[in-house]
């Protein structure tokens, strides 16, 4: 809501956001309804979990990319305005806290041990 705000209502980046978003849900809802006995046996499930973590790590580098580019822009434009320094700060906050989160735990889905795979699930 906050990209489609700082657009100033750009419909074509709403509609990129909200079918990115319709596929993680999507993708998260079939994951969630696969009977647990056949994720545990299946690597298939291990592949649609690093697909749903990709699909994560793509959305929010989106949004720090389009926050950056309105901000960079609109600050250029009107270097007085302090709140679009404020956004940038809280964009990269943001996404390095999300984006760092995220990133480990899609490393552990692919590289670590079994124990470990599924951390953050708990």
């Amino acid at each position: 809501m906050g990209v489609y705000i700082i657009t100033r209502k750009n419909f074509y980046l709403a509609v990129i956001f909200i079918l990115q978003i319709l596929a993680q849900l999507g993708l998260g809802l079939y994951i969630m309804s696969i009977p647990w006995r056949i994720v545990a046996l299946t690597i298939d499930s291990l592949k649609l979990d690093i697909v749903y973590l990709s699909l994560t790590l793509a959305f929010d580098s989106l949004v720090l990319i389009v926050t950056l580019t309105v901000t960079i822009t609109a600050a250029q434009q009107s270097p007085t305005k302090h709140w679009l320094k404020v956004i940038q700060n809280d964009g990269i906050l943001y996404f390095m806290a999300i984006f760092s989160s995220t990133l480990i735990w899609l490393m552990f889905g692919v590289a670590a041990r079994d124990g470990l795979k599924f951390i953050n699930a708990m």
